[in-house]
């Protein structure tokens, strides 16, 4: 391999190809104080710049929780709570699930069963204590309203106390669910907490979870 300066070993020490120096004392003196100082300085740019990539990639993974989580429903057009929830600003559904069966319910609507039977078979569903789909009332940065979906349990309740309780959303005030527990209210539009009860318990916004929603095919995916 050929180095525009010679070996790296010749230009460490400032020698040409027959060993003699080829600069004089006072360049190779200012060479050799700035060289030191030039790999630091490059040293740092490179710690710096990798401490921002790191810090950037944990910002986005922090938007979703850690816990694993699944629901696929179809064809969603046959649940009108959760066909409203995935088109209409903000309008949420809360759905939960037995052994038999795959519970959707809203206020102002008029509650939905199915049996799952047929959804298990693309996975059975996963989650602490049941889901919240909804598309929140403010619209994202980008300008358009995007459906989310959260995880139904007080995330309070659990962290602190390991109990699954489940929220209820609220039918009078827009975007917002409530923990009959805990008294604690979270706004569904931002996934935080709105207030801070004096009762020793954790404070943390709602698990948010990764949703997936096709239309044309009325194919709505819940994943984690």
């Amino acid at each position: 391999m050929s180095w525009p300066w010679g070996s790296p070993f010749r230009t460490f020490f400032f020698l040409d190809n027959d060993g003699a120096h080829p600069y004089s004392l006072e360049v190779r003196s200012v060479l050799f104080l700035f060289v030191p100082m030039f790999k630091t300085f490059f040293s740092f740019l490179c710690a710096l710049l990798l401490g921002l990539m790191t810090a950037c990639t944990n910002d986005v993974v922090s938007v979703y929780a850690p816990h694993p989580a699944f629901l696929r429903y179809a064809p969603v057009p046959t649940a009108p709570p959760l066909l409203s929830a995935l088109n209409s600003p903000g309008q949420w559904c809360s759905i939960t699930y037995t052994h038999l069966q795959i519970n959707i319910s809203a206020p102002g609507h008029t509650a939905i069963t199915t049996p799952r039977t047929a959804l298990d078979a693309y996975g059975r569903p996963r989650s602490i204590a049941g889901f919240i789909v909804g598309t929140p009332s403010l619209p994202e940065a980008t300008g358009l309203h995007e459906a989310r979906a959260y995880d139904l349990v007080c995330p309070s309740c659990y962290r602190t106390l390991s109990i699954a309780r489940a929220l209820t959303l609220s039918a009078t005030a827009p975007d917002r669910a409530d923990c009959p527990r805990c008294a604690r209210r979270y706004n569904l539009a931002t996934g935080t907490q709105e207030n801070a009860p004096k009762d020793n318990q954790d404070n943390a916004p709602l698990y948010r979870y990764r949703l997936a929603y096709n239309p044309a095919q009325g194919v709505m995916v819940i994943q984690n």
